[in-house]
């Protein structure tokens, strides 16, 4: 009776592959990504269609031999675009918190600004007009309140297309997807916040 196969799922790439029983709980390499991985000790896929057979590398004790040369040592469970998702994704509504924070003191001398100028903060004077008559007042010369802000602003941005991009790439890998998708959802939160906010704001603008 020849020997048997195992069939499972590579964990470097999630293709499916085989190799005979006696490479059970030994390395072997993955014929598609051609990353050294460790064959399970029994089948854990049943389709009974053809797949391709893995690259046994182990021999005698476990050790590697020369057929492994062409193949990277893959860490199964490493899925860095997802923590750098998930990462980011904390970070980018950290940053937006810190933003919060800042922009109540500008808010406050804008609103004093205009009350100087005779104008009240409920007029329909763009806010960007406000912003620069504020800037020319201090010399042409941008306050830091105001430089912090837009930091903290394009910081919150670039961390979250960061997470947005490695969200969708973590969400491709065979292990801690659930980061990827945690990502995603957070940066969902956050956009869909800023949208809700963003209407309120017209909608108070447009009932002045």
């Amino acid at each position: 009776m020849g020997p048997m196969a195992i069939r499972f799922h590579c964990a470097a790439c999630s293709q499916p592959i085989e190799v005979d029983d006696e490479w059970a709980s030994k390395l072997v390499g993955c014929p598609y990504c051609r990353k050294t991985i460790t064959a399970p000790a029994a089948s854990t896929l049943y389709d009974a269609a053809p797949i391709p057979t893995a690259t046994p590398l182990s021999l005698g004790g476990g050790h590697v031999g020369e057929a492994a040369i062409s193949y990277g040592a893959a860490a199964p469970s490493s899925n860095s675009a997802a923590v750098v998702s998930f990462l980011c994704a904390c970070l980018t509504v950290a940053l937006l918190f810190a933003s919060a924070v800042a922009v109540a003191p500008l808010s406050r001398d804008l609103a004093r600004f205009q009350e100087e100028r005779g104008r009240p903060v409920t007029d329909n004077t763009p806010q960007w007009q406000v912003l620069m008559e504020y800037v020319e007042s201090h010399g042409g010369k941008l306050p830091s309140r105001l430089i912090i802000l837009g930091f903290l602003e394009l910081a919150a941005l670039a961390c979250g297309l960061t997470a947005l991009v490695c969200g969708i790439l973590g969400l491709r890998g065979a292990v801690r997807r659930s980061l990827a998708a945690a990502a995603l959802v957070i940066l969902g939160c956050v956009v869909s916040l800023i949208v809700i906010g963003t209407a309120v704001s017209f909608s108070a603008l447009a009932a002045v």
